[in-house]
């Protein structure tokens, strides 16, 4: 199974796998301010040469945090990116 490593600012990392499902996260604005939706739930798909690699850059350019739809106590700031590394 195809798998990657996100290594983030702040010294963290999480391993995602392929068909593994995320939900996003987006911010928006309304006359009442700031506020955020969960998007439709997204799965992490391999491309034939690639990998995993252009699906999380879809994700991560797609929202602007995200969490595991099986585990959602801890919320990932999409921008807080800085590796990504497939294995």
């Amino acid at each position: 199974m195809n798998q990657a490593l996100l290594r983030f600012s702040n010294g963290d990392s999480l391993e995602l796998h392929e068909g593994q499902m995320i939900t996003p996260i987006s911010k928006f604005t309304d006359e009442n301010g700031t506020r955020v939706s969960q998007c439709p739930q997204y799965e992490i798909w391999s491309h034939i040469n690639d990998g995993l690699i252009p699906s999380i850059a879809e994700l991560l350019c797609s929202c602007d945090f995200f969490h595991l739809t099986d585990k959602n106590n801890k919320i990932f700031n999409s921008s807080a990116v800085v590796t990504v590394e497939t294995f």
